[in-house]
């Protein structure tokens, strides 16, 4: 797979994956992380766990994708990696790494694939977990300020009712069990390490939710 590091990238085999990886507790995977800052804080918070951000982007990885591998007085952490990677064709190295999944935030095509219960996004996400493992999603989006990008996208209004009718069943169809939704206000918004994050937390008034899930891949063997 395509890992980064500033401006240069190289190819990671997965007997080397496999190694760095070894040592740490869990695993996390970003999808759709952006510039990388959520992988970089978590890791530095939770030194025991690993945390992998994959975005397709590669100009937005240079700022923590080199930070990380700097020494460790000057912010450098060995428990963090930038892959980039489109979040449909997802590296079979990540194939059953994952202990817990995040996403954060995500628009475009990741948003809609999401919230229109893309089978294809769903079993990538399934592919990339370990054999029982999370989805923690945070999903903002309002038809009073992205009218447009809305309409564009063919998004429904995002709502309790359409998580709890509409999503949980189709994500439980793919081993994917719905098992927390609830909406944060802008406050809730500011504990989560992200720029984007921020930067709606310090916006106008808007809902986010948080949706929890359980990725049983037993369930669709």
């Amino acid at each position: 797979m395509e890992i980064i590091q500033g401006k240069k990238t190289s190819e990671m085999e997965q007997e080397e994956f496999r190694k760095i990886i070894a040592p740490y507790s869990s695993v996390n995977v970003e999808i759709g992380t952006g510039k990388g800052k959520f992988v970089y804080e978590m890791a530095k918070n939770h030194p025991k766990a690993f945390f992998i951000g994959v975005d397709a982007d590669r100009n937005n990885l240079e700022k923590y994708s080199h930070k990380i591998y700097r020494k460790p007085e000057r912010g450098g952490l060995p428990n963090a990696l930038y892959v980039i990677s489109n979040v449909e064709e997802l590296p079979p190295e990540l194939n059953n790494t994952a202990n817990i999944i995040w996403v954060i935030l995500p628009w475009g095509s990741l948003l809609q694939g999401l919230i229109l219960a893309r089978t294809s996004l769903l079993q990538n996400m399934m592919r990339i977990s370990c054999a029982k493992g999370i989805l923690n999603l945070y999903i903002s989006y309002d038809v009073k300020y992205e009218p447009t990008k809305i309409e564009n996208l063919g998004l429904p209004e995002l709502t309790c009712e359409l998580i709890d009718e509409k999503l949980a069943p189709m994500y439980s169809s793919e081993g994917i069990t719905i098992t927390e939704r609830k909406i944060l206000d802008n406050e809730a918004l500011k504990e989560i390490s992200s720029q984007w994050a921020r930067q709606l937390a310090y916006g106008r008034k808007r809902k986010t939710f948080f949706i929890k899930a359980e990725i049983n891949k037993e369930l669709v063997q």
